[in-house]
């Protein structure tokens, strides 16, 4: 990724297809939060903006990736990339888009935990 996109603040663009009916954006962590909650709530207002812009005459399909590494403390170079990912929904004009996001903010968070939970040692490391 350029340097431009992982040094810019805000939902960047990053892809489209299909005449862009099929776009891509990218959230880098640039205020460094260390945990998930804190990193939601600091690019929620962001991603309802992005959202919003595209949803405003006609239905759009929307889903969320998280990537963050991973490391065992005790355990030299043993960092791991790790993704998170929802599944796609169905956002409308009318739709309630603050709860359909903190929804889908809920089952990244139980994605995670679930991750972390198979007792393999792994700690969060960083959000990217």
């Amino acid at each position: 990724m350029s340097n431009h996109i992982t040094n810019t603040l805000g939902f960047i663009e990053i892809q489209s297809s299909h005449s862009r009916k099929v776009v891509w954006y990218y959230y880098k962590n640039l205020n460094n939060k260390q945990s998930y909650s804190e990193f939601f709530e600091s690019m929620k207002s962001s991603l309802l903006e992005t959202i919003n812009k595209h949803n405003m005459h006609m239905p759009i399909k929307f889903n969320l990736k998280l990537e963050s590494t991973y490391n065992r403390l005790s355990v030299e170079n043993s960092s791991e990339n790790r993704e998170f990912k929802t599944s796609a929904r169905e956002i409308y004009e009318a739709s309630n888009l603050e709860a359909i996001l903190d929804d889908s903010f809920t089952k990244l968070l139980a994605e995670e935990e679930n991750y972390c939970s198979r007792g393999s040692g792994f700690t969060l490391q960083s959000i990217d």
